[in-house]
Protein backbone atom coordinates (compact mmCIF):
# COMPACT_ATOMS: atom_id res chain seq x y z
CA UNK A 1 0.00 0.00 0.00
CA UNK A 2 1.62 3.38 -0.98
CA UNK A 3 1.73 6.09 1.88
CA UNK A 4 -1.26 8.41 -0.02
CA UNK A 5 -3.41 5.33 0.00
CA UNK A 6 -2.38 4.41 3.32
CA UNK A 7 -3.04 8.42 4.90
CA UNK A 8 -6.28 8.98 2.79
CA UNK A 9 -7.57 5.07 4.09
CA UNK A 10 -6.81 6.12 7.77
CA UNK A 11 -8.64 9.88 6.90
CA UNK A 12 -11.55 8.09 6.13
CA UNK A 13 -11.70 5.47 8.89
CA UNK A 14 -10.96 8.93 11.39
CA UNK A 15 -13.90 10.53 9.44
CA UNK A 16 -16.04 7.70 10.38
CA UNK A 17 -15.33 7.77 13.70
CA UNK A 18 -15.86 11.71 13.90
CA UNK A 19 -19.26 10.97 12.29
CA UNK A 20 -20.39 7.84 14.38
CA UNK A 21 -19.07 10.04 18.02
CA UNK A 22 -20.70 13.53 16.27
CA UNK A 23 -23.86 12.10 15.25
CA UNK A 24 -26.81 12.53 17.61
CA UNK A 25 -28.22 8.73 18.26
CA UNK A 26 -31.71 8.60 18.75
CA UNK A 27 -33.19 5.52 20.52
CA UNK A 28 -36.37 4.10 18.34
CA UNK A 29 -38.68 1.20 19.61
CA UNK A 30 -40.91 -0.81 17.60
CA UNK A 31 -43.61 -3.23 17.39
CA UNK A 32 -43.97 -4.80 14.03
CA UNK A 33 -42.60 -8.27 12.85
CA UNK A 34 -42.16 -10.94 9.99
CA UNK A 35 -41.36 -8.77 6.52
CA UNK A 36 -42.75 -5.88 8.59
CA UNK A 37 -40.04 -5.29 10.47
CA UNK A 38 -37.52 -5.96 7.86
CA UNK A 39 -39.37 -3.16 5.98
CA UNK A 40 -39.00 -1.09 9.26
CA UNK A 41 -35.15 -1.54 9.42
CA UNK A 42 -34.66 -0.82 5.73
CA UNK A 43 -36.63 2.43 6.58
CA UNK A 44 -34.27 3.26 9.58
CA UNK A 45 -31.15 2.24 6.99
CA UNK A 46 -32.34 4.75 4.28
CA UNK A 47 -32.31 7.64 7.01
CA UNK A 48 -29.08 6.82 8.90
CA UNK A 49 -27.38 7.28 5.19
CA UNK A 50 -29.35 9.83 3.81
CA UNK A 51 -27.90 12.36 6.63
CA UNK A 52 -25.30 13.06 9.00
CA UNK A 53 -26.38 14.84 12.19
CA UNK A 54 -29.04 11.72 13.46
CA UNK A 55 -28.38 8.43 14.40
CA UNK A 56 -31.86 6.25 14.61
CA UNK A 57 -30.62 3.22 16.66
CA UNK A 58 -34.13 0.46 16.18
CA UNK A 59 -34.49 -2.14 19.00
CA UNK A 60 -37.77 -4.87 18.05
CA UNK A 61 -39.70 -4.50 21.62
CA UNK A 62 -41.66 -7.49 21.11
CA UNK A 63 -45.72 -7.20 19.91
CA UNK A 64 -47.82 -4.25 21.31
CA UNK A 65 -48.22 -5.28 24.58
CA UNK A 66 -45.06 -6.62 25.26
CA UNK A 67 -43.92 -3.39 24.25
CA UNK A 68 -46.44 -1.53 26.30
CA UNK A 69 -45.22 -3.71 29.13
CA UNK A 70 -41.26 -2.63 28.70
CA UNK A 71 -42.00 0.81 27.56
CA UNK A 72 -44.06 1.52 31.08
CA UNK A 73 -41.45 -0.35 33.14
CA UNK A 74 -39.11 2.22 31.36
CA UNK A 75 -40.85 5.01 32.15
CA UNK A 76 -40.79 3.71 35.82
CA UNK A 77 -37.20 3.87 36.00
CA UNK A 78 -36.55 6.84 34.13
CA UNK A 79 -35.07 5.81 30.83
CA UNK A 80 -38.03 5.41 28.30
CA UNK A 81 -36.75 5.55 24.58
CA UNK A 82 -36.77 8.69 22.94
CA UNK A 83 -39.22 7.34 19.96
CA UNK A 84 -42.03 4.58 19.70
CA UNK A 85 -44.30 3.26 16.78
CA UNK A 86 -46.97 1.90 18.98
CA UNK A 87 -50.26 0.93 18.44
CA UNK A 88 -53.49 3.74 18.37
CA UNK A 89 -55.11 1.95 20.92
CA UNK A 90 -52.53 2.15 23.34
CA UNK A 91 -52.26 6.04 23.12
CA UNK A 92 -54.71 6.91 25.74
CA UNK A 93 -52.75 4.98 28.49
CA UNK A 94 -49.62 6.66 27.62
CA UNK A 95 -51.59 10.26 27.32
CA UNK A 96 -52.77 9.92 30.62
CA UNK A 97 -49.52 9.03 31.86
CA UNK A 98 -48.20 12.85 31.18
CA UNK A 99 -45.09 10.88 29.36
CA UNK A 100 -46.01 12.00 25.32
CA UNK A 101 -45.06 14.80 23.74
CA UNK A 102 -47.16 17.47 22.47
CA UNK A 103 -46.33 17.63 18.65
CA UNK A 104 -48.82 20.62 17.48
CA UNK A 105 -45.74 23.23 18.32
CA UNK A 106 -43.41 21.14 15.85
CA UNK A 107 -46.09 20.91 13.29
CA UNK A 108 -46.48 24.71 13.40
CA UNK A 109 -43.17 26.01 13.54
CA UNK A 110 -41.87 23.54 10.27
CA UNK A 111 -43.27 24.17 6.67
CA UNK A 112 -41.51 21.35 5.72
CA UNK A 113 -44.55 18.96 7.14
CA UNK A 114 -46.98 19.37 4.55
CA UNK A 115 -50.07 18.88 7.44
CA UNK A 116 -52.23 19.55 4.89
CA UNK A 117 -51.24 16.16 3.02
CA UNK A 118 -52.17 13.64 5.65
CA UNK A 119 -55.26 11.72 5.28
CA UNK A 120 -57.84 13.24 8.03
CA UNK A 121 -58.76 10.34 9.62
CA UNK A 122 -55.47 8.63 9.79
CA UNK A 123 -54.10 11.97 11.04
CA UNK A 124 -57.37 12.27 13.54
CA UNK A 125 -56.76 9.14 15.65
CA UNK A 126 -53.89 10.66 17.29
CA UNK A 127 -55.52 13.91 18.29
CA UNK A 128 -57.48 14.01 22.01
CA UNK A 129 -58.87 17.12 23.56
CA UNK A 130 -57.69 19.26 20.35
CA UNK A 131 -54.06 17.94 21.08
CA UNK A 132 -51.96 16.03 18.60
CA UNK A 133 -50.09 13.45 20.26
CA UNK A 134 -48.57 10.83 17.61
CA UNK A 135 -48.38 11.04 13.35
CA UNK A 136 -50.20 8.19 12.03
CA UNK A 137 -47.59 5.39 10.41
CA UNK A 138 -48.82 2.05 10.05
CA UNK A 139 -52.08 2.24 9.62
CA UNK A 140 -54.80 -0.46 8.72
CA UNK A 141 -58.17 -1.93 8.36
CA UNK A 142 -59.32 -5.37 8.86
CA UNK A 143 -60.88 -6.23 4.98
CA UNK A 144 -62.89 -9.17 3.00
CA UNK A 145 -60.60 -12.00 1.85
CA UNK A 146 -62.46 -13.94 -0.50
CA UNK A 147 -62.04 -17.30 -2.46
CA UNK A 148 -63.30 -16.76 -5.85
CA UNK A 149 -63.13 -19.94 -7.32
CA UNK A 150 -65.48 -21.46 -4.58
CA UNK A 151 -67.64 -18.34 -5.42
CA UNK A 152 -67.72 -19.47 -8.90
CA UNK A 153 -68.50 -22.64 -8.35
CA UNK A 154 -70.83 -22.01 -5.72
CA UNK A 155 -72.61 -19.80 -8.71
CA UNK A 156 -72.19 -16.60 -7.05
CA UNK A 157 -70.67 -13.43 -9.10
CA UNK A 158 -66.88 -13.78 -8.09
CA UNK A 159 -66.84 -9.83 -8.88
CA UNK A 160 -69.29 -8.72 -6.38
CA UNK A 161 -68.97 -9.37 -3.05
CA UNK A 162 -72.03 -9.09 -1.00
CA UNK A 163 -72.61 -5.65 -0.07
CA UNK A 164 -74.85 -6.42 3.32
CA UNK A 165 -74.65 -9.04 5.94
CA UNK A 166 -78.01 -10.68 4.98
CA UNK A 167 -76.86 -11.21 1.53
CA UNK A 168 -73.80 -12.17 2.75
CA UNK A 169 -76.20 -15.08 4.62
CA UNK A 170 -77.70 -15.98 1.38
CA UNK A 171 -74.19 -15.96 -0.15
CA UNK A 172 -73.27 -18.52 2.71
CA UNK A 173 -75.61 -21.19 2.64
CA UNK A 174 -74.85 -21.47 -1.51
CA UNK A 175 -71.21 -21.83 -0.38
CA UNK A 176 -71.88 -24.45 2.80
CA UNK A 177 -74.01 -26.45 -0.03
CA UNK A 178 -70.92 -27.52 -2.26
CA UNK A 179 -70.01 -30.08 0.66
CA UNK A 180 -70.74 -30.95 3.95
CA UNK A 181 -67.56 -30.27 5.17
CA UNK A 182 -67.55 -27.24 3.20
CA UNK A 183 -67.86 -23.17 5.43
CA UNK A 184 -67.96 -20.12 3.67
CA UNK A 185 -66.92 -18.13 6.94
CA UNK A 186 -64.15 -17.75 9.05
CA UNK A 187 -65.13 -15.89 11.85
CA UNK A 188 -62.03 -15.00 14.35
CA UNK A 189 -61.30 -12.14 16.14
CA UNK A 190 -57.32 -11.74 16.32
CA UNK A 191 -56.67 -9.33 19.64
CA UNK A 192 -60.49 -8.50 19.50
CA UNK A 193 -60.44 -5.62 17.16
CA UNK A 194 -62.22 -7.03 14.19
CA UNK A 195 -65.08 -7.91 16.70
CA UNK A 196 -65.39 -4.19 17.95
CA UNK A 197 -65.96 -3.67 13.57
CA UNK A 198 -68.37 -5.78 13.56
CA UNK A 199 -70.63 -4.90 16.33
CA UNK A 200 -70.11 -1.48 15.10
CA UNK A 201 -72.06 -2.31 12.13
CA UNK A 202 -74.81 -3.15 13.81
CA UNK A 203 -75.24 -0.23 15.56
CA UNK A 204 -73.99 -1.12 18.67
CA UNK A 205 -70.90 0.03 21.03
CA UNK A 206 -68.27 -1.05 23.52
CA UNK A 207 -68.45 1.69 25.89
CA UNK A 208 -70.94 4.65 26.68
CA UNK A 209 -68.97 7.94 25.75
CA UNK A 210 -67.76 9.03 29.27
CA UNK A 211 -66.24 5.50 29.42
CA UNK A 212 -68.20 4.94 33.12
CA UNK A 213 -69.79 1.51 31.60
CA UNK A 214 -69.69 -1.17 28.93
CA UNK A 215 -72.43 -1.68 26.33
CA UNK A 216 -72.21 -5.00 26.08
CA UNK A 217 -75.72 -6.35 26.60
CA UNK A 218 -77.68 -3.25 24.84
CA UNK A 219 -80.28 -4.76 22.19
CA UNK A 220 -78.05 -3.62 19.34
CA UNK A 221 -75.07 -5.66 20.59
CA UNK A 222 -76.96 -8.92 21.49
CA UNK A 223 -78.39 -8.86 17.93
CA UNK A 224 -74.73 -8.61 16.10
CA UNK A 225 -73.79 -11.22 18.40
CA UNK A 226 -77.00 -13.83 17.73
CA UNK A 227 -76.40 -12.52 13.90
CA UNK A 228 -72.94 -14.46 14.02
CA UNK A 229 -73.91 -17.02 16.34
CA UNK A 230 -76.47 -17.99 13.84
CA UNK A 231 -73.68 -18.57 11.34
CA UNK A 232 -71.59 -20.78 13.46
CA UNK A 233 -74.73 -22.91 14.64
CA UNK A 234 -75.98 -23.48 11.09
CA UNK A 235 -72.50 -24.66 10.05
CA UNK A 236 -72.00 -21.81 7.34
CA UNK A 237 -68.51 -20.51 9.68
CA UNK A 238 -66.01 -21.89 11.31
CA UNK A 239 -65.42 -20.06 14.80
CA UNK A 240 -62.12 -19.31 15.74
CA UNK A 241 -60.21 -20.87 12.45
CA UNK A 242 -57.13 -19.72 10.81
CA UNK A 243 -55.78 -18.75 7.86
CA UNK A 244 -55.06 -22.91 6.85
CA UNK A 245 -58.77 -22.98 7.04
CA UNK A 246 -58.45 -20.50 4.35
CA UNK A 247 -55.76 -21.41 2.15
CA UNK A 248 -57.06 -25.53 2.14
CA UNK A 249 -60.55 -24.51 0.66
CA UNK A 250 -62.12 -25.29 4.18
CA UNK A 251 -63.57 -21.93 4.12
CA UNK A 252 -64.23 -19.42 1.36
CA UNK A 253 -64.06 -15.84 3.16
CA UNK A 254 -62.05 -14.82 6.36
CA UNK A 255 -61.43 -11.48 7.56
CA UNK A 256 -58.01 -9.94 8.36
CA UNK A 257 -55.62 -6.97 8.35
CA UNK A 258 -54.79 -5.31 5.24
CA UNK A 259 -51.02 -5.11 6.13
CA UNK A 260 -51.56 -9.12 5.56
CA UNK A 261 -53.03 -9.14 1.62
CA UNK A 262 -49.10 -8.95 0.83
CA UNK A 263 -48.08 -11.81 2.69
CA UNK A 264 -51.62 -13.26 1.82
CA UNK A 265 -51.60 -13.13 -2.02
CA UNK A 266 -48.39 -14.61 -1.94
CA UNK A 267 -49.87 -17.79 -0.15
CA UNK A 268 -53.45 -18.43 -2.06
CA UNK A 269 -52.49 -20.95 -4.55
CA UNK A 270 -56.44 -20.17 -6.12
CA UNK A 271 -58.13 -16.37 -7.60
CA UNK A 272 -57.80 -14.33 -3.94
CA UNK A 273 -60.40 -10.99 -4.30
CA UNK A 274 -60.31 -8.56 -1.72
CA UNK A 275 -63.68 -6.20 -0.34
CA UNK A 276 -64.83 -3.95 1.82
CA UNK A 277 -66.81 -4.82 4.94
CA UNK A 278 -70.73 -5.86 4.58
CA UNK A 279 -72.69 -2.84 5.94
CA UNK A 280 -75.29 -3.57 8.87
CA UNK A 281 -77.48 -0.93 9.78
CA UNK A 282 -74.59 1.83 9.46
CA UNK A 283 -70.82 0.61 8.04
CA UNK A 284 -67.91 0.90 10.47
CA UNK A 285 -64.72 -0.13 10.16
CA UNK A 286 -61.98 -0.30 13.42
CA UNK A 287 -58.82 1.47 12.55
CA UNK A 288 -55.64 -1.00 13.45
CA UNK A 289 -52.28 -0.56 12.92
CA UNK A 290 -50.00 2.23 15.38
CA UNK A 291 -48.27 5.76 15.23
CA UNK A 292 -45.01 7.10 16.22
CA UNK A 293 -45.06 8.87 19.33
CA UNK A 294 -42.32 11.23 21.32
CA UNK A 295 -41.28 11.02 24.77
CA UNK A 296 -41.49 14.44 26.14
CA UNK A 297 -38.34 13.89 29.08
CA UNK A 298 -36.04 13.61 26.76
CA UNK A 299 -33.31 16.40 25.81
CA UNK A 300 -34.89 19.33 23.31
CA UNK A 301 -31.79 17.63 21.11
CA UNK A 302 -33.17 14.04 21.18
CA UNK A 303 -36.82 15.18 20.47
CA UNK A 304 -35.89 17.33 17.44
CA UNK A 305 -33.90 14.60 16.23
CA UNK A 306 -37.04 11.96 17.04
CA UNK A 307 -39.30 14.69 14.72
CA UNK A 308 -37.09 15.18 11.76
CA UNK A 309 -36.87 10.81 11.73
CA UNK A 310 -41.01 10.99 11.75
CA UNK A 311 -40.89 12.98 9.04
CA UNK A 312 -38.63 10.69 6.72
CA UNK A 313 -40.94 8.00 7.81
CA UNK A 314 -44.31 9.86 6.90
CA UNK A 315 -42.43 11.68 3.45
CA UNK A 316 -44.48 11.05 0.17
CA UNK A 317 -41.34 8.69 -0.53
CA UNK A 318 -40.91 6.41 1.99
CA UNK A 319 -44.43 5.99 2.35
CA UNK A 320 -45.12 4.42 -0.80
CA UNK A 321 -42.02 1.85 -0.42
CA UNK A 322 -43.59 0.85 3.20
CA UNK A 323 -46.76 0.27 1.84
CA UNK A 324 -46.04 -1.56 -1.37
CA UNK A 325 -43.54 -3.50 1.36
CA UNK A 326 -46.69 -4.39 3.61
CA UNK A 327 -49.86 -3.66 2.73
CA UNK A 328 -50.14 -1.12 5.34
CA UNK A 329 -52.09 2.30 4.44
CA UNK A 330 -49.76 5.46 2.97
CA UNK A 331 -50.82 7.96 5.23
CA UNK A 332 -50.87 10.63 2.82
CA UNK A 333 -53.11 12.14 0.05
CA UNK A 334 -50.28 12.86 -2.30
CA UNK A 335 -48.62 8.79 -1.79
CA UNK A 336 -52.05 7.33 -2.30
CA UNK A 337 -52.80 9.34 -5.67
CA UNK A 338 -49.12 8.64 -7.02
CA UNK A 339 -49.91 4.71 -6.46
CA UNK A 340 -53.37 4.70 -7.68
CA UNK A 341 -52.36 5.93 -10.88
CA UNK A 342 -49.17 4.96 -11.53
CA UNK A 343 -47.64 2.44 -8.62
CA UNK A 344 -49.10 -0.80 -7.16
CA UNK A 345 -52.50 -0.11 -6.48
CA UNK A 346 -52.91 0.78 -9.75
CA UNK A 347 -51.66 -3.09 -11.07
CA UNK A 348 -53.45 -4.70 -8.21
CA UNK A 349 -56.92 -3.30 -7.31
CA UNK A 350 -56.94 -5.49 -4.40
CA UNK A 351 -54.84 -3.22 -2.26
CA UNK A 352 -57.44 -0.51 -3.11
CA UNK A 353 -59.92 -2.16 -1.27
CA UNK A 354 -58.85 -0.50 2.27
CA UNK A 355 -58.58 3.06 0.59
CA UNK A 356 -62.23 2.61 -0.15
CA UNK A 357 -63.27 1.96 3.83
CA UNK A 358 -61.52 4.96 4.76
CA UNK A 359 -64.61 7.19 5.16
CA UNK A 360 -65.94 4.49 7.48
CA UNK A 361 -63.30 4.68 9.80
CA UNK A 362 -63.72 4.06 13.48
CA UNK A 363 -61.09 4.91 15.89
CA UNK A 364 -61.25 2.23 18.36
CA UNK A 365 -59.43 4.26 20.95
CA UNK A 366 -62.04 6.12 21.83
CA UNK A 367 -62.71 3.18 24.22
CA UNK A 368 -59.33 3.03 25.83
CA UNK A 369 -58.89 3.08 29.39
CA UNK A 370 -56.25 2.23 31.81
CA UNK A 371 -58.00 -1.16 32.34
CA UNK A 372 -58.46 -1.71 28.34
CA UNK A 373 -56.84 -5.03 28.13
CA UNK A 374 -58.58 -6.41 31.32
CA UNK A 375 -62.14 -5.63 29.84
CA UNK A 376 -60.93 -6.74 26.54
CA UNK A 377 -60.21 -9.69 27.63
CA UNK A 378 -63.57 -10.52 29.61
CA UNK A 379 -65.14 -9.49 26.58
CA UNK A 380 -63.22 -12.16 23.78
CA UNK A 381 -64.09 -15.07 26.92
CA UNK A 382 -67.74 -13.62 26.93
CA UNK A 383 -67.61 -14.43 22.85
CA UNK A 384 -66.32 -17.34 23.21
CA UNK A 385 -68.43 -18.66 25.67
CA UNK A 386 -71.53 -17.16 23.86
CA UNK A 387 -70.83 -19.41 20.70
CA UNK A 388 -69.11 -22.94 21.91
CA UNK A 389 -70.96 -23.10 25.09
CA UNK A 390 -74.68 -22.09 23.54
CA UNK A 391 -77.05 -20.74 26.44
CA UNK A 392 -79.09 -17.46 26.17
CA UNK A 393 -76.96 -14.77 24.45
CA UNK A 394 -78.83 -11.85 26.19
CA UNK A 395 -77.87 -13.11 30.01
CA UNK A 396 -74.34 -14.51 29.30
CA UNK A 397 -73.67 -11.02 27.92
CA UNK A 398 -75.77 -9.13 31.08
CA UNK A 399 -73.33 -11.61 33.27
CA UNK A 400 -70.42 -10.04 31.57
CA UNK A 401 -71.75 -6.50 31.49
CA UNK A 402 -72.00 -6.75 35.32
CA UNK A 403 -68.59 -7.87 35.62
CA UNK A 404 -66.87 -5.52 33.64
CA UNK A 405 -69.06 -2.90 35.29
CA UNK A 406 -67.67 -4.41 38.20
CA UNK A 407 -63.94 -3.97 37.38
CA UNK A 408 -64.47 -0.28 36.04
CA UNK A 409 -65.94 0.97 39.42
CA UNK A 410 -63.37 -1.00 41.81
CA UNK A 411 -60.67 0.91 39.32
CA UNK A 412 -61.46 4.23 39.29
Amino acid sequence: MSRKIAIAFIVAILGSMAFAQSATKISFWYSVGGNVRDAVENAIKEYNASQSKYVVEGVFAGNYEESLQKIMAAIVSGNPPVLIQQAHVYAPQLIDANVLEVLDPYIAKDKSFQRDQFIEPLFQSNVFNGKTYGIAFNCSTPIMYYNKDLFRKAGLNPDKFPETWEEFYEAAKKIKALGKDQYAFILSYGSGWILQGLIWQFGADMMTADNSRVMWNDKEHIDAVKFFKKLVDEKLAIYKGGEPDFYSGKAAIMMESTASLTRMKGMATFDMGTAIFPKGTTRAVPLGGGSLYIFRKNPQSLKEGAWDFIKFMTSKATQMKWAEATGYLVVRKDAEETLEKEGFIMKDKRYNTTYLQLPYIVRENKTAYPYFLALRTIYNDTWDKAIMQGGDVQSIFDEAAKKANQFIKENQ
